[in-house]
């Protein structure tokens, strides 16, 4: 394509994206720079008859420069996640966009001042953190009836967390073809209650039948936990099997 530069001087060289390490990018400044440049068409009517040459062109416009920075706020050192790559991009409208791995969980938030942006990282989880809850407890009969899940990466006061729930039930004389789905659907919020990296599910609460909350019945139960931060979500299922025991 033709390139039309209106000036007597060569372009500078341009940076418009780096890609680096979430460590190598704390704390430190980085300039990036563009040249922007407007598409047209008519390039044969700016050449002399014969030439040949695509009638669309592009015409330089403008030089766009903004520096970049990241402010390390999570509690964890920016080193934990040294080698998660970020990329960072000035686009045509002066906007530096933002790129973390899929592997990392980021929240945070970018404002621009006097040619420079800077974007602030409240929050990072690696994803493998994400998806480590696990049963703790399952205890009590009746409305009292509860599950107890731990949060074995310790991130729940960052991540929201939803749950839902299948629960099946048998009797103690029938085989595993006899056991009944007795309820499906989302755990209410007032019915979890969460303290600190431990959620309590009130089962109980839900509207199961009472017989399939007695003491002596075998329970089939399938927690799906939907774990969300910003934009980025997972869900997990944990599948417990076991006996309602009488309450000492």
């Amino acid at each position: 394509m033709l390139s039309i530069v209106n000036s007597k001087e060569p372009l500078a060289a341009e940076t418009p994206s780096i890609n680096l390490s979430i460590a190598e990018l704390t704390g430190k400044q980085f300039p990036l720079s563009k040249n922007k440049w407007n598409l047209r068409t008519g390039a044969t009517s700016l050449l002399a008859p014969g030439s040949m040459v695509a009638d669309e062109y592009r015409e330089f416009a403008q030089r766009l420069e903004e520096s970049f920075q990241i402010v390390w706020q999570e509690k964890q050192p920016s080193q934990s996640f040294g080698n998660q790559p970020v990329t960072v991009t000035l686009n045509d409208s002066k906007q530096v966009e933002v790129t973390f791995a899929e592997d990392l969980w980021v929240d945070g938030n970018s404002k621009s001042e006097n040619n420079l942006t800077t974007y602030t990282v409240n929050h990072a989880i690696l994803k493998q953190d994400v998806t480590r809850l696990a049963i703790a407890e399952f205890a009590g009969a009746g409305e009292n009836l509860n599950l107890k899940i731990v949060d074995l990466a310790a991130k729940s006061d960052v991540l929201q967390t939803k749950f839902r729930v299948k629960f099946r039930a048998r009797d103690n004389f029938g085989g595993f073809s006899d056991y009944k789905t007795v309820y499906t659907g989302d755990v209410p919020s007032e019915f979890v209650t969460r303290d600190y990296n431990r959620f309590i599910l009130a089962l109980g609460k839900l509207k199961i039948p009472e017989d399939a909350l007695s003491p002596g019945t075998n329970v089939d139960i399938e927690v799906i936990a939907t774990r969300s931060l910003g934009e980025r979500s997972a869900k997990q299922t944990i599948n417990w099997q076991s006996a309602i025991r009488k309450p000492k």
